[in-house]
């Protein structure tokens, strides 16, 4: 089932995802090379936004779980592997990535928003909506006189475009591209649905200048951030399902007995509705409802 889903990576401490204006060209260039790849492989996603930062990278998405989480894996050993191939820097095993289901269409808003604004919460000297790397430049605004000088990929060859964006991932024939060689943002985002979910560009405007959505994100994501490791929980849910059903294993517990168990660990270890429809066997949906 498709869903809405806000993926981040967690913020380097010492390290950089992007350093210059050129790494955030390639950067930029990979997410349409990873939307292609996903689509390629029979697991579409629609990008709803985005934004990169020096240290780590927001997405909304929309698309089945596997085929979010196969995107931001794409994006981030992609990433992975060109900061080890001009760099020689490994960061592989430091760049990890969080999915969280979005339920709703306010709390979708609020995700977009919170994307386009993290240039704030970092204290950059940018409008969010003139930021480069973000797709808070595609929101209600009149394209027209930007892709003034903009070519299409088709005008390129082959080799040029493979160059360009560093794979040789097929890029559709009518994407454009700017004459500093990054693909229109606006290609590969469907920045037109994303406009949808705001009555107008003062709604939308109103909530770009809300800074209480970053804490009110940043406090969800707090939240459904695992506490504990998936074989801690599993663990602790085999107890509680021995000593107060009497069964052997989580999986004979039924359905009602499972639910009874989540709330039990969502209490008492803060665990996040992914991770307890992973350990439980469980719809993460049917969780956020009535846990």
């Amino acid at each position: 089932m498709k869903s809405y889903y806000h993926i981040c990576t967690k913020g380097l401490a010492t390290d950089l995802l992007f350093r210059d204006t050129q790494e955030f060209i390639a950067g930029m260039n990979r997410i349409g090379v990873c939307h292609q790849s996903c689509a390629r492989s029979g697991h579409p996603v629609v990008i709803l936004a985005f934004c990169l930062m020096n240290t780590h990278v927001h997405f909304v998405l929309f698309g089945t779980e596997e085929g979010c989480s196969d995107f931001i894996a794409k994006y981030r050993d992609s990433t992975c592997l060109w900061i080890r191939k001009y760099r020689g820097e490994r960061l592989h095993e430091r760049v990890t990535a969080s999915i969280f289901l979005i339920s709703g269409r306010e709390s979708i808003r609020t995700k977009i928003v919170y994307n386009i604004r993290q240039m704030v919460e970092a204290r950059l000297n940018v409008s969010p909506l003139s930021y480069p790397w973000s797709s808070g430049q595609l929101m209600f605004a009149d394209s027209t006189l930007a892709l003034s000088g903009a070519r299409p990929v088709s005008s390129f060859s082959a080799r040029a475009v493979a160059k360009m964006v560093k794979s040789k991932e097929i890029i559709p024939g009518d994407w454009l591209v700017f004459n500093n060689g990054v693909i229109w943002p606006g290609s590969y985002t469907d920045f037109k649905t994303a406009e949808r979910f705001f009555t107008g560009v003062g709604d939308f405007m109103f909530m770009v200048n809300n800074s209480n959505i970053d804490k009110t994100v940043n406090m969800e994501m707090m939240e459904e951030s695992p506490s504990l490791p998936d074989s801690e929980v599993r663990d602790k849910a085999l107890e509680i399902a021995r000593i107060d059903y009497g069964k052997e294993t989580v999986s004979r517990c039924s359905a009602d007995e499972r639910i009874a168990l989540a709330r039990i660990l969502r209490k008492e270890f803060r665990c996040g509705h992914r991770q307890l429809a992973r350990v439980l066997g469980l719809k993460p949906d049917d969780l956020s409802r009535i846990v």
